[in-house]
């Protein structure tokens, strides 16, 4: 096992993609309101080619990204989770019970309801061709079988155990390649994208200090991301390409900043 130090102060942040700034005349983002908090785009997914989609919930579209610029943009009711496959762009809008397939065009291809027993809170998981609803307690749901501009029935019956990829004990957090102790935190969280663990971490000092870092596992490198001077903090900010890299949605008072970070 793989035992690190808590570094909070003296952290690499290597940016080695830079950042883009896409500004919110190109997006949607809500002013704050004495019964509302800001909000604008989150549900980032990664995929092949530098492609980045994301779910523009004040205009309601999905936004697919190129080069982290917008190259298209289609209306959808609502969006609970995203995934971009070969087949186009697979929409999760678990409120309607309903998963649809979308082509790159923004042309609707297929559409299944979500089978009765399957829970609210949901999230996307692709094994294979088969297409499972991902539930908060370590679930895998069949609900469909992804084909060529198609949505057919799973093959898969019942329920898949996914144990957790990232585990707190209080002490330290665990992960496969990577033990992290943290004796300092108060309270930690962390999430796994490939090969990055990210880890949200507060920390006792005066006054409470909150840190957020991404570690890259198979290296072991640190890289500090963006906490302070954030918008919103988006739902779904954080999303590994094919390709090894970590992408961060810092929604900032000038526009959506894109972060991409490699070890």
């Amino acid at each position: 096992m793989n035992v690190l130090p808590l570094l909070i102060l003296a952290l690499s942040s290597s940016w080695a993609l830079g950042a883009t700034t896409l500004p919110w005349t190109e997006l949607g983002l809500t002013e704050a309101r004495e019964d509302a908090q800001i909000r604008g785009p989150g549900l980032l997914h990664a995929g092949k080619d530098g492609r980045l989609l994301l779910y523009d919930s004040v205009r309601r579209e999905v936004v697919l990204l190129q080069g982290d610029q917008p190259a298209l943009a289609f209306p959808v009711r609502h969006a609970s989770d995203l995934l971009l496959v070969d087949q186009g762009v697979l929409v999760l809008d678990h409120s309607a019970r309903q998963l649809t397939l979308w082509s790159l065009d923004g042309q609707q291809r297929a559409a299944v309801e979500l089978p009765a027993l399957i829970p609210t809170a949901v999230s996307l998981g692709l094994q294979g061709d088969q297409l499972l609803a991902l539930d908060p307690f370590g679930h895998g749901h069949p609900i469909a079988t992804l084909g060529d501009d198609q949505l057919q029935p799973p093959v898969a019956q019942g329920l898949q155990e996914r144990p957790p990829a990232v585990r707190w004990d209080g002490a330290t957090m665990h992960t496969q390649g990577m033990d992290l102790p943290l004796p300092a935190a108060l309270e930690a969280s962390g999430q796994r994208f490939g090969d990055w663990l990210v880890v949200d971490v507060v920390v006792a000092d005066s006054p409470i200090v909150v840190t957020r870092t991404a570690w890259h596992v198979p290296t072991r490198e640190p890289h500090e991301l963006p906490v302070a001077g954030r918008l919103y903090a988006p739902r779904g900010d954080l999303a590994a390409t094919p390709e090894g890299e970590l992408v961060v949605l810092v929604p900032r008072a000038e526009g959506l900043e894109i972060l991409r970070v490699s070890p």
